[in-house]
């Protein structure tokens, strides 16, 4: 799936979210939404006002920020999030993020 048509969904490990059946739990769906992942609590993506606007690089950007804070604050599980993540195309990995190399000339130390 393309990052522009992508919505992450998923619900915390931690309260208040303890009693959800989809606690922990991260998924990839587009719009519209797959029946399956209407139980979720948050989502972030195709679902949000600029989403598609936004470049490829900046989509990018922004999915490594969430996948950072779903795992240190949500308590969601590194290999349940690269399983949902690699369904977006162009996403290289927790740890790869393209914006965090240095560039052409950079020495990046």
């Amino acid at each position: 799936m393309e990052s522009a048509d992508a919505m992450v969904v998923w619900t915390p490990n931690r309260a208040p979210f303890l009693e959800n059946a989809t606690r922990g739990r991260v998924a990839v769906t587009g719009i519209p939404e797959d029946p399956e992942t209407k139980g979720f609590t948050h989502s972030v993506g195709v679902c949000d006002r600029g989403w598609r606007e936004k470049s490829e690089a900046e989509r990018q950007k922004a999915l490594h920020r969430l996948a950072d804070q779903m795992i240190k604050r949500d308590n969601i599980l590194s290999g349940d999030l690269e399983e949902a993540f690699d369904q977006i195309e162009g996403w290289p990995g927790i740890g790869n993020a393209p914006f965090d190399k240095p560039s052409r000339g950079e020495s990046g130390t």
